[in-house]
């Protein structure tokens, strides 16, 4: 679909949510005179097959140098196998590198639009140039922005938990066991429970809900079969009630706040946990796995696989991870959260040291004040990505490396 601007608006299979491409005039000429409907990417390939008679293997070439020239693309293109960064014109420089990271890509495209150069060090790897300063982005990592011992603080889960417990925060009650002690957790914290090393991120190791001791014992035998957590400390915490929150704060400001729902599938008596999936995708994140450690742990201590046949009208949560690759939906509160959240949240981030944060959140009414909905703070994370602010599965889209690229290098929002 072809709007006044010129730009073309794909849509079909393999897009969860419109996207917009501005192709060169010859090309939008050919799409609106010759396609009747709205045509995703591989439609346009089979356009110029069929309509202009170009070779297979050329047409493919032609779509992804021109998709891949320009910057305004979704990572659902990437992921059907675009290489996002590929046009040389667009950038005007030479790449060495293909971008594949999503957060690497999310970042060069924000600079690119703020009329920044930057250089692609590797396929995660840039460096964002302005005029008085440069920035290296790995991943969702700003390694050269930050203050080198506030990361090293954020990444003390038990450390950062303790002072904001002083400051009077919400926090969740916590101790730290090596991983060969974790079955003194029960008589320490009690169920349910949560396990997560103490130095990782990223939700690497983050065991949720452990309800008993054979879930427990479940948990531990994972760990010992993964050698990045045999010798371990962990930090064993409350189970909180509520909805899982991401606050996403820049300098100052609470910049966006995602509520990330979990999961759920209800039963009908004859279809399996995966056909069930497959059924209510609306309301699951797309990247959901039943490999994704949370879920298998999840399911096996509710004695349940994704072969598993749920009784009619019984519900089951497949995972109690606020994780999209759990199945996490996502939905954008930012405009709904209390103020009081807002308030408490970068004081926890300005005691941490950081400039730009994630700040992990479980509370069961966000829009009530902090001291009515209860509630607590769980972590705060440094290596924060843009996916779940640009391109939530529910409300309106925040673009983050937008607004992280303008105050990394004090550009003017307008």
């Amino acid at each position: 679909r072809k709007d006044s601007d010129g730009w073309l608006w794909p849509w079909g299979p393999g897009f969860s949510r419109p996207c917009r491409i501005k192709y060169h005039p010859s090309l939008i000429d050919f799409i609106a005179n010759e396609t009747a409907e709205p045509c995703s990417l591989p439609g346009l390939r089979e356009q110029l097959v069929e309509v202009l008679n170009i070779e297979p293997d050329q047409a493919r070439l032609i779509c992804e140098n021109l998709v891949s020239a320009f910057v305004l693309i979704t990572p659902e293109v990437l992921s059907r196998g675009y290489e996002l960064l590929r046009g040389r014109d667009q950038f005007k420089q030479p790449l060495d590198h293909f971008l594949t990271n999503e957060h690497s890509i999310e970042y060069a495209r924000a600079a690119v639009r703020h009329g920044l150069k930057f250089e692609a060090r590797a396929p995660d790897v840039i460096v964002i140039k302005g005029s008085d300063r440069e920035h290296t982005v790995v991943a969702a990592h700003r390694i050269t922005f930050e203050d080198s011992h506030a990361v090293d603080l954020s990444r003390q889960k038990d450390a950062c938990t303790a002072m904001w417990r002083e400051m009077g925060l919400p926090v969740p009650r916590e101790t730290v066991l090596p991983v060969e002690k974790l079955m003194d957790a029960p008589g320490l914290i009690g169920f349910p429970m949560v396990l997560k090393p103490v130095n990782s991120g990223a939700g690497v190791g983050v065991f949720p809900n452990i309800r008993s001791e054979e879930g427990l014992k479940l948990v531990i035998d994972r760990c010992l079969e993964d050698t990045s957590l045999q010798s371990t400390d962990f930090l064993v915490q409350e189970f909180v009630v509520g909805i899982d929150h991401r606050m996403l704060m820049v300098g100052d400001r609470v910049a966006a706040v995602s509520q990330r729902r979990l999961p759920r599938v209800v039963g009908d008596g004859h279809s399996t946990i995966a056909e069930l999936v497959a059924r209510e995708g609306s309301r699951i994140n797309r990247k959901f796995s039943f490999e994704a450690p949370s879920v298998r742990i999840n399911l096996e201590q509710l004695g349940l696989n994704e072969s598993s046949v749920i009784p009619d009208g019984d519900e089951v949560v497949l995972a109690h991870a606020g994780l999209t690759k759990a199945g996490a939906y996502v939905v954008d509160v930012t405009d709904t959260i209390h103020p009081s959240f807002c308030e408490a949240a970068l004081r926890a981030k300005d005691a941490v040291g950081l400039k730009i944060a994630g700040l992990d959140l479980v509370t069961s009414d966000s829009t009530k004040p902090i001291d009515e909905a209860g509630g607590a703070f769980l972590e705060i994370n440094v290596a924060v990505g843009t996916a779940l602010q640009t391109w939530p599965d529910e409300g309106k889209p925040c673009p983050m490396a937008d607004e992280m690229v303008r105050y990394m290098f004090g550009l003017d929002a307008a």
